[in-house]
């Protein structure tokens, strides 16, 4: 299963885990609800209460039946807290999901247990890098050296985070505007 996010240059298609404000997390499930039929997805969390051993044996369960649509997509919240135990029953699904099932965690840090860790791409989504627009730019990239190379990769990377980029606003040329105008 592979699915595309508003906020991210690249399409997911294998376990990961969205580091992002908590404030997001509600967003973020509904987009990802939006992509596949309402029976192909799943989602546990609020927030508060932590995912439990039986809600992973659900999971396993819904993971196990076959997709009415194309995919399925399996959606985690408060990943970073869950217990030791929850996480190692985790593991199994995790390394070798269905081809047609996308997990993705939701967490507000990248402080997973290690044996999760390995097994999933962490991505980090700034509120920045999520909701920025063109007027915000300037105090964003406020602390990157901008006259360097590495200063202006930094930026680069930054930026294919933002969704402008995906609407066909060349990065180099934000770049290049940021540049003159902190000379």
């Amino acid at each position: 299963m592979r699915c595309t996010l508003s906020f991210l240059r690249q399409p997911i298609d294998r376990p990961t885990a969205l580091i992002t404000p908590a404030h997001r997390w509600e967003a973020v499930t509904s987009e990802l609800a939006g992509q596949v039929h309402l029976a192909d997805f799943w989602h546990e969390g609020d927030g508060e209460k932590l995912l439990s051993i039986a809600e992973v044996r659900s999971l396993n369960r819904f993971a196990g039946l076959s997709p009415v649509g194309e995919g399925k997509i399996a959606c985690l919240w408060a990943a970073d807290r869950y217990r030791p135990e929850t996480a190692n029953a985790l593991l199994k699904i995790i390394e070798e999901p269905p081809e047609y099932l996308l997990i993705v965690l939701l967490s507000e840090t990248d402080h997973f247990l290690p044996t999760v860790r390995s097994r999933v791409q962490a991505v980090a989504v700034t509120d920045d890098s999520a909701t920025m627009n063109k007027s915000g730019f300037p105090a964003l990239f406020a602390s990157y050296t901008l006259d360097t190379e590495p200063g202006r990769e930094e930026a680069r990377q930054a930026l294919y985070l933002h969704s402008l980029v995906h609407g066909g606003i060349k990065a180099d040329g934000i770049i290049e505007s940021l540049r003159s105008s902190q000379s």
